[in-house]
């Protein structure tokens, strides 16, 4: 495999506020609708950064909105796999695996998998499952 050809099919964008996070979907949803065929995977590392950080969580909640709405959309249209991730609620339990930006993002997405650092460390070991 040609790692050149690899990595110039890998597209990228960091958003620096909310409204550059709604540019960048905007952007991002005129990239696959151009290549159509092409774009398989969309890939959104920490969608509610910008959510957990507002001061006003409801301009936040409708700036999410808008963004996760334009991006499902666009996948669902060309069926282009979404992973998304984000934060999870905080409480005096512990934390609570549903995700930060309110219901909407519940019932948005399908799957929702809930990640936790091990509270103590286990080194990798390979176990052979053969006699």
């Amino acid at each position: 495999m040609c790692w050149n050809s690899v990595f110039k099919n890998i597209y990228f964008g960091v958003a620096h506020s909310q409204q550059h996070q709604l540019a960048i979907a905007k952007q991002i949803s005129d990239l696959i609708e151009s290549k159509k065929e092409d774009i398989r995977l969309l890939v959104i590392n920490n969608l509610t950064k910008f959510f957990k950080e507002s001061k006003n969580k409801n301009h936040g909640a409708i700036v999410l909105k808008e963004v996760l709405g334009i991006l499902c959309k666009v996948c669902s249209r060309n069926k282009v796999a979404l992973v998304c991730t984000g934060d999870a609620n905080v409480t005096s339990r512990g934390i609570i695996p549903r995700p930060i930006g309110g219901t909407f993002l519940k019932h948005t997405l399908n799957v929702i998998v809930h990640l936790r650092e091990p509270s103590t460390f286990h080194p990798p070991s390979i176990q052979s499952h053969f006699n």
